[in-house]
């Protein structure tokens, strides 16, 4: 492989090998090409286009793209003063900027600059726009009279795009949609409807039962939505003991009045139980029933 020292020795002698000379012509034409690049890089003036509802506001910067060295720059810009009007001229981060304007013709001058210098992309200078014309309006927004200085008072050339604004119509403007609200049913409470029918009967042996018979019906239909159900009423059922009679009168021992009351609660449903009634006057009947029964077995006796 051929060294550099043996390189410098054969570029002296006009010897250099074919591969050198390729690299080298190859080489020479990679640096043209990027330096002719460079230099056909346009600076470019620009607006962008917008939309907005009308009565709205909006700020329209214009750049400067590729620049190099900017110092300094004046422009106008025209639109339709009937579609909308320039309300300010403010300042980029890398130009300071003043506005005209006059919105009988529709027409803003902006003068900027940049001391020091800067180079890239930048914003000359921001305008407010409003939209004051109806809505589906739009007008072109020209720059025109565009001159660019460097630092050394030398013109930049450029190329220019144009913009325009475009007044949205109302239909695109989106509007909120009410949220339903809910409304929960009123609920019923559940009523109990006891029926108590006391029904004596006499028994076949000569005493007498007694039988209560109690129906609980209770009927509930709640209906509810998101509602905790209503706590059950509880009724306590009470119910006497069976009476016990005692004869008055002695018997034999081989005849026995039996006196005999049977109480018979009815079913209960769930944990409602109805109170049972007691017919006035009952315990006096058996009482008596049974004295009149004694009575007649002692005197069939006598007999």
């Amino acid at each position: 492989m051929l060294s550099f020292d043996d390189y410098l020795l054969a570029s002296e002698r006009g010897r250099l090998p074919m591969n050198f000379k390729a690299m080298t012509i190859l080489l020479f034409f990679f640096l043209l090409i990027a330096k002719t690049q460079a230099q056909s890089a346009p600076t470019v003036v620009s607006i962008d286009n917008f939309s907005s509802a009308h009565g709205a506001t909006v700020t329209a910067p214009i750049f400067i793209t590729n620049v190099e060295n900017y110092g300094t720059g004046t422009m106008s810009i025209t639109y339709d003063p009937v579609v909308v009007h320039a309300l300010a001229v403010s300042s980029g981060p890398d130009s300071i900027a003043f506005g005209n304007i006059d919105n009988t013709i529709g027409i803003v001058k902006i003068s900027a600059w940049n001391i020091a210098g800067v180079s890239g992309n930048i914003i000359f200078a921001n305008i407010t726009f409003k939209a004051v014309g109806s809505a589906g309006n739009s007008t072109p927004l020209k720059l025109l009279n565009i001159t660019l200085l460097n630092t050394s008072k030398k013109d930049i050339p450029k190329s220019v795009n144009d913009g325009y604004f475009y007044i949205e119509d109302d239909a695109n403007s989106s509007t909120p949609t009410p949220t339903p609200i809910q409304t929960s049913t009123p609920t019923s409470t559940p009523t109990l409807s006891p029926s108590p029918s006391p029904s004596p009967a006499d028994s076949t042996d000569g005493g007498s039962s007694a039988s209560f018979e109690t129906n609980s019906n209770p009927s509930s239909s709640p209906t509810s939505i998101n509602t905790p159900p209503a706590p059950a009423p509880t009724s306590l059922a009470s119910f006497a003991p069976s009476p016990t009679f005692s004869p008055a009168i002695p018997l034999l021992p081989s005849e026995t009045a039996e006196a005999k009351a049977n109480v018979t609660p009815a079913s209960t449903s769930g944990s409602v139980t109805p109170r049972g009634k007691v017919v006035p006057g009952f315990e006096t009947t058996f009482a008596c029933t049974t004295l009149l029964i004694a009575y007649l077995l002692l005197f069939r006796k006598g007999k």
